[in-house]
């Protein structure tokens, strides 16, 4: 086991931005999970796709959309739950230094990370009906793994939909040993490069 450090900063912030530049986080761990044919070369080191590199991107509509959602579903699911929910910054566990991870919330009572997705109707529909993408099933193992949880809670959210029984759901993210070995194998093999 890692030490586990949470850095309660701002999520999108400089001091956010600059903790996990050149890292792997959840958002690429699909890449990461993939990592065989996801390696490039960069001045001469060889490296994954799935690091993080500082952008300039700013955010746009779909983006500033979700974080306003990601609130109203937090707040949805402290309301539901009755659950206290902490908002940490970024999570690193030093077992791992070139991994991070940025969590959209902590259940405070069942120690579980959560990750909030608000995607258009028919992405939503898909998950509410059990059909997950690897890409947000594997951000939440990443979650898991970083964090060193026995398991996740994804909430989906569209307030957009016709009928309000499917705008928001709960889905338990069961810890998986292969997946979580997985990461352990990929990342034990990585050596740390800078970008």
């Amino acid at each position: 086991m890692g030490h586990i450090t949470i850095h309660n900063i701002e999520q999108g912030s400089p001091e956010w931005n600059e903790l996990r530049a050149n890292l792997y986080t959840g958002s690429n761990a699909d890449k990461l999970l993939a990592y065989s044919t996801s390696l490039k070369i960069i001045n001469g080191i060889t490296s994954s796709y799935a690091i993080t590199e500082i952008t300039g991107f700013g955010g746009n509509f779909h983006t500033k959309r979700g974080h306003i959602l990601e609130d109203e579903a937090i707040e949805l699911y402290m309301s539901i739950t009755g659950h206290k929910v902490s908002r940490p910054g970024f999570v690193t566990n030093d077992e791992y230094p070139q991994c991070g991870f940025s969590p959209d919330g902590h259940d405070d009572d069942m120690e579980l990370p959560l990750e909030v997705k608000a995607f258009e109707e028919i992405k939503h529909m898909k998950m509410f009906n059990g059909d997950i993408p690897m890409k947000v099933l594997a951000q939440n193992h990443f979650g898991q793994f970083i964090w060193e949880k026995r398991g996740s809670r994804l909430l989906i959210y569209n307030p957009d939909l016709e009928n309000p029984k499917e705008a928001f759901k709960i889905i338990d993210i069961p810890y998986n040993r292969n997946i979580q070995n997985n990461f352990k194998r990929i990342l034990r093999k990585e050596p740390v490069h800078a970008i």
